[in-house]
């Protein structure tokens, strides 16, 4: 676990020794970090922007009101959370004074060490709450910055083709016309599973998705989710093996299981060159079945791979034929099979190809 970085600002050595021994003594993941004043101070949080800080009121040049007033008027240090320490500011009105300016919480002089020690504890979990959240606003604005920007080329080219056909319709041939339906009925294909998966995940944001797993019959769902992909598999001479058995149960939600093999067929296919195979397989281990989505396409870089289940890491990538994708379908199938106690694994090596593989409870026949 990353260590907090505490800084204590107090020019009386005394007073700050005491701070540093309680806390040292309290937990050996504090990096404690001293300054003797407010101005030095400022320098140290603007360059390690510390967890927390702990300052003095009575300091000389600048005060510990005016040293968190600093703070707060940088944008770089303006989160960072503050503890007034002081011994002689108590009143109810000197309290309110450095809420006012930014503090957020006090602890009086001389210190208490149990005082001291929670008030840390505390405000070190406000911190992570301010960070987790922060982490996580900055995460969706920059997927729904992805999806609509994956959102927005389809739409153009059904526009743009509408319109033409809307125009010229006249003077198309009728294979001119089907092929130009074709590219329509693609784009609209292509459009609708992502708003299908932007739906289902902001359901699992807000809690709304309800597991629900029954025994479902293993090769019928992979064969139904394959059949969805005939037609991309046939324009791209693809061809997809189903090497499972077909007497295996599997104990598992129904609508998460297909989409589930829905994003993960389909992205097989997306990276998969003409002429390319997938191979759709599933394993008995003892109590479970492990099943696997194999593909011999571009692979995924190693950069790629280590953020690949990480929503504030999602990027848009491009499929063999300039098929967009916004990631999202993959951070899905991840938190999905987590609510079957399930992992997502992947290997990949690129102009190879990659493997999905995650395991599932086996239904033992009765």
């Amino acid at each position: 676990m990353k260590p907090y970085n505490i800084l204590i600002v107090d020019n009386d050595v005394n007073d700050q020794n005491t701070v540093i021994e309680i806390l040292e003594k309290s937990n050996s993941n504090y990096n404690l970090l001293r300054s003797l004043s407010a101005r030095q101070g400022l320098v140290i949080a603007e360059r390690i922007l510390p967890d927390l800080i702990i300052t003095d009121w009575y300091m000389p040049e600048i005060s510990g009101i005016e040293f968190i007033k600093n703070l707060k008027s940088k944008e770089t240090t303006k989160n960072i959370l503050v503890i007034m320490c002081t011994g002689v500011m108590t009143s109810s009105e000197n309290l309110q004074l450095a809420f006012e300016v930014g503090a957020v919480d006090f602890v009086k002089k001389p210190i208490d060490k149990v005082e001291l020690v929670a008030r840390v504890r505390s405000m070190l979990q406000l911190a992570d709450n301010i960070r987790e959240n922060k982490e996580l606003i900055e995460s969706k604005d920059k997927l729904f910055s992805i999806i609509a920007h994956d959102l927005r080329s389809p739409f153009s080219a059904l526009k743009g083709l509408t319109e033409v056909l809307q125009q010229k319709y006249s003077t198309f041939s009728k294979e001119k016309l089907e092929n130009w339906l074709k590219i329509i009925n693609q784009s609209v294909d292509k459009t609708y599973n992502l708003l299908e998966n932007l739906l289902q995940w902001s359901r699992t944001q807000l809690n709304k998705v309800i597991f629900s797993p029954i025994p479902l019959y293993l090769h019928g769902i992979i064969l139904e989710t394959v059949e969805i992909y005939e037609n991309i598999a046939f324009r791209k001479n693809i061809e997809i093996k189903i090497s499972v058995e077909k007497d295996i149960y599997i104990l598992a939600d129904e609508s998460m299981l297909r989409v589930v093999f829905r994003n993960l067929i389909s992205n097989a296919l997306k990276f998969t060159h003409k002429g390319g195979e997938i191979e759709i397989s599933a394993i008995i281990n003892l109590e479970v079945v492990e099943i696997s989505i194999k593909d011999n396409g571009i692979g995924i870089s190693h950069s790629n791979l280590t953020n690949l289940f990480k929503i504030g890491e999602i990027f848009s990538t491009f499929g063999t034929e300039g098929e967009n994708g916004s990631g999202l379908g993959l951070i899905l199938c991840y938190e999905f099979l987590k609510k079957h106690s399930s992992e997502l694994k992947v290997s990949s090596e690129q102009n190879k190809g990659s493997k999905f593989c995650f395991s599932l409870p086996l239904v033992k026949k009765i």
